[in-house]
């Protein structure tokens, strides 16, 4: 197959359950059953894990570590967390910086930047960015607030 490839051939594909995907929105274990070419791997629609993530984040009460109040969000490609009123999740701390991270939606994953002044944490390891697991911790500065990510795909 042809690297350039036009919008009807890619639908086409896509209705075949084949989906051309841009290799640098791949892990290794997100990819299954492929066909290759120089740029794209065509993966199978069943072996992908994460085609349109939505993201639940939950802030986790700070002794007992059990959810104290959750955030869904279905479609946002970019979600702001941080004191600020305009932020999308805001978390009234004076630890946290008023834009303190964003997670971005990728093609297959999400991406979580770090923008605040205190530093954000993912297993006691300061990020400035990474990929999102899912089930992961997220530390909002040293002694900040704690959020567990749930990534769920919607096929």
């Amino acid at each position: 197959m042809s690297d350039k490839m036009s919008d009807p051939q890619k639908q086409n594909l896509c209705s075949t359950g084949i989906l051309p995907v841009d290799r640098e929105d791949l892990s290794v274990n997100q990819v299954g059953s492929t066909l290759k070419s120089d740029r794209y791997l065509y993966l199978i629609s069943s072996t992908i894990t994460a085609l349109n993530p939505v993201i639940t984040l939950n802030l986790l009460h700070p002794i007992e570590l059990k959810p104290i109040q959750t955030w869904e969000f279905p479609s946002a490609s970019v979600i702001r967390i941080g004191r600020a009123g305009d932020n999308d999740v805001i978390l009234y701390s004076s630890v946290v910086s008023r834009y303190h991270v964003e997670l971005h939606r990728r093609t297959l994953h999400w991406e979580i930047v770090n923008i605040g002044a205190n530093g954000t944490f993912i297993n006691d390891k300061q990020i400035d960015k990474d990929r999102l697991e899912n089930g992961v911790t997220i530390h909002l500065a040293n002694a900040g607030p704690k959020l567990q990510v749930f990534l769920d795909s919607v096929l």
